[in-house]
Formats: C-alpha cells, structure tokens, sequence
C-alpha cells in the first residue's frame, strides 16, 4: 500500500514536497524507494505489514 499524506493532499497548492507512507510486507532496502521517487522532493516512510511507527515520526 502507499498511502499519500500531508499538505501534498490538503493544501497542495502550498506543498514544498511529497510524503508517502509505504506499507508491504517484503521489506526493500530504503535506498530504493528513494530511487523509486528520485525525481520527486519526496518524505517516505517504510513500514512493514502490522509494524506500528516509532513515536518520533508521528510528531515529525
């Protein structure tokens, strides 16, 4: 699943970038999503399936 969030979805007329919520459940290294999105001012965060993020990245 990727999951779109952030001012790219609410107010994308002022959006400085794209943040995306990665959830799979066959992990890749991280430079690859990176890569998958290397044309894009992209935030990616990587989950796996039923992982729940760390508190510091839903502060930001």
């Amino acid at each position: 699943e990727i999951v779109q969030f952030g001012s790219s979805v609410y107010a994308s007329e002022h959006a400085r970038d794209l943040d995306l919520l990665v959830i799979t459940g066959r992990m890749k290294e991280y430079s690859g999503y990176l890569d998958a999105v290397a044309d894009f001012n992209a935030d990616i965060i990587v989950l796996g399936v039923g992982k729940i993020p760390e508190e510091s990245l839903l502060r930001g």
